[in-house]
């Protein structure tokens, strides 16, 4: 007889299963991002047919259909690669998947055929393996614990490199644009440090149940499932709250001539010091002169004060190197070099400094402070908020407040 905890579990199982298997065919033919969506859907589709799974099993169908038992045991596997290979896609990291990516899933097919036996085993002796499961918990032996800690800590390195992965991604975007929102992958950061947290309570708890201070019963282990179900709902709400990064990050990171909405720059009103001819001729692979490269973020500072770029919300480093006369290598160490700011900072220190000026101004205290944020070339209410903490140590409201009084 099916008890009341094993129907609430069945329910959620069936639940998540549901979600992961909608999400994974959404994902799966959407156009967009092509090579990176279909990796995740392959991911929440391991996910959803796990989950299935074990909604049989609560529900004591496993009597039934006893082969289906352990059947995923080999995909905690699969779970690191197929996540790191999808951040790689997404960021560009990997533009193209490679037969030498399926290195990667060798733990995988090694794990498969050391429990192949198991696989080719009579019904009734799975059946009878996992009723005592059921009763007296996971073993306590060595080849079980250490093949558990091993898909854990396999899983943990790929999140690790899928991290790093992830904070060049952030260099490399604050170098060319002033606007991140678009492009950020904060929320992907955030799962993957979740489950580096989570990976190390359950390393904690296998460490725990080899020295006999607990035992890992089923009932312990649907935490791990009841994870892999949070998860599915989790992906699947910020996939679809972060719509841009699924579908349109190409087009931001390699715009299509004729498609951008933001008005052209005005190139600025004198040349530069060396034509952009000579420039990328003399400083393409070398590193610049202190005083021509003073003189160069003196012009450059002239020109941001004076015309005001970082009014465009999208600006990239591309139209600010076009409209002052200098390649994107040489304006990028102009800014890191001598300015010490990667690109999204420099300009959005200026956003801050035009924010500041608009809300000490007395005659615009009954204006809303977003329109000062929007005016200065902020696009998000919570990028401004962050960054003008961040910057004056005062919240837009407490600042306007000292200065104007309301």
């Amino acid at each position: 007889m099916v008890g009341t905890m094993s129907v609430l579990f069945a329910i959620i199982y069936i639940l998540g299963a549901g979600q992961g298997a909608f999400l994974s065919v959404q994902l799966f033919l959407r156009p967009e991002n092509r090579r990176a969506n279909r990796l995740l859907a392959v991911l929440l589709g391991i996910f959803a047919l796990n989950l299935f799974e074990l909604f049989l099993e609560e529900l004591g169908y496993y009597h039934r259909f006893p082969h289906m038992l352990w059947s995923f045991t080999s995909a905690p596997f699969l779970y690191g690669p197929l996540i790191f290979l999808y951040a790689g896609t997404l960021t560009g990291r990997l533009p193209r998947l490679k037969a030498i990516y399926l290195l990667n899933f060798v733990p995988f097919f090694l794990h498969f055929a050391t429990i192949l036996p198991f696989y080719l085993k009579s019904g009734d002796f799975k059946i009878a393996a996992y009723d005592h499961y059921l009763v007296s918990g996971f073993p306590t032996t060595f080849k079980p614990l250490f093949t558990y800690s091993l898909k854990l800590i396999h899983y943990g390195l790929y999140l690790g490199l899928t991290l790093g992965l992830i904070a060049r991604y952030r260099r490399e975007m604050a170098e060319q644009y002033s606007e991140l929102d678009r492009l950020d992958l904060g929320w992907l950061k955030l799962l993957v440090i979740v489950n580096l947290a989570m990976i190390g309570l359950f390393l904690a708890t296998v460490a725990g149940h080899g020295l006999e201070l607990i035992t890992m019963t089923h009932g312990i282990t649907r935490i791990s499932y009841l994870w892999d179900t949070a998860l599915i709902y989790t992906v699947g709400i910020l996939a679809m709250r972060q719509a841009p990064i699924f579908n349109d990050y190409r087009r931001i990171i390699e715009p299509v001539a004729g498609r951008d909405e933001s008005p052209p720059l005005q190139p600025a009103p004198h040349p530069s010091p060396l034509t952009v001819h000579e420039t990328k001729v003399k400083y393409e692979k070398s590193r610049l002169d202190d005083p021509i490269a003073d003189a160069y973020l003196a012009e450059l500072t002239a020109y941001m004060e004076k015309e005001k770029p970082y009014r465009n919300s999208e600006l990239t480093i591309r139209e600010l190197a076009t409209a002052i006369g200098l390649t994107e290598h040489v304006l990028s160490q102009v800014i890191n070099g001598r300015a010490g700011a990667n690109f999204f900072t420099f300009v959005n220190n200026f956003r801050i400094e035009e924010a500041q000026r608009l809300l000490a101004d007395p005659s615009r205290k009954e204006d809303n402070i977003l329109a000062a944020a929007f005016e200065s070339g902020f696009k998000s209410k919570s990028h401004f908020n962050t960054l003008f903490k961040k910057t004056t140590g005062l919240t837009p409201r407490e600042f306007r407040r000292q200065k104007v009084g309301r």
